[in-house]
């Protein structure tokens, strides 16, 4: 009863971001499972720019070697829909980078955005 006691305090200390995590995740593995996978790599890559933008501005080096350490396991999720995700989030529609990234997914120019 005491481990139960201490279980129920470290539940309790868990914060919010991580439960939710934990939902994504048992999510991806029980149902829509590349789905949901291609969406969370997506936000992984977003959130490793966000630290890459925040490395820059602050001039942490911290950052920028978190980022560092995550591109391998990023590397190996990657596919054609996480790719067509990340042009089509961060270049305007028809622009030349647009353009010429959509040149290497040509499913991609056909198909609408899978992702928001």
């Amino acid at each position: 009863s005491k481990r139960a006691m201490r279980a129920d305090v470290k539940q309790a200390q868990r914060p919010i971001a991580e439960e939710f995590s934990a939902e994504k995740v048992k999510a991806t593995v029980e149902g829509d499972a590349p789905k949901d996978a291609d969406l969370l790599t997506l936000e992984d890559i977003r959130e490793q720019i966000r630290y890459i933008e925040k490395s820059v501005a602050t001039k942490e080096l911290h950052y920028m070697t978190r980022v560092l350490r995550s591109i391998v396991p990023i590397r190996r999720k990657l596919n054609e829909n996480v790719l067509s995700g990340l042009v089509q989030g961060y270049f305007a529609p028809q622009s030349q980078q647009w353009n010429y990234f959509m040149e290497f997914l040509p499913d991609a120019m056909s198909a609408p955005p899978k992702f928001g």
